[in-house]
């Protein structure tokens, strides 16, 4: 299946259901950093992309129990719907890690070059 969704902006979903009560969301993250203040309207974005995260993944995790052809979304159809949801991210994050070792190993090759200019720009040999 191909990775096709794309978080919203804030918008107005007062006609939806609400899934994420804004009383625990905030005492959950208070837990998770006590020093800090809960700002503006941070914890409303919060889960405005909470629940859009959420369906997203329960859409793709339906999509993945049709596929099956069944009528019941069991919890790997869930835990492969997370992994679609982030798999370009872990791609380009995997990417970045392969380009930093070839630019540790390309600069390693041309610090031991005895034909290229040493870092002071003059010429050792």
């Amino acid at each position: 299946m191909e990775f096709r969704y794309i978080l919203t902006d804030m918008g107005d979903s007062s006609e939806e259901a609400d899934p994420i009560k804004e009383s625990p969301l905030w005492e959950f993250v208070k837990e998770q950093e006590e020093d800090m203040q809960v700002g503006g309207e941070s914890l409303d974005y919060l889960k405005v992309q909470l629940e859009e995260t959420t369906r997203i993944v329960w859409h793709i995790a339906a999509e993945n129990a049709r596929e099956r052809n069944v009528k019941t979304i069991e919890e790997e159809d869930v835990r492969e719907a997370f992994k679609e949801l982030v798999h370009p991210h872990m791609m380009l994050v995997d990417a970045r890690e392969m380009l930093n070792k070839y630019q540790n190993e390309f600069q390693s090759m041309i610090d031991e070059d005895p034909v290229l200019p040493s870092e002071g720009g003059e010429n050792d040999g």
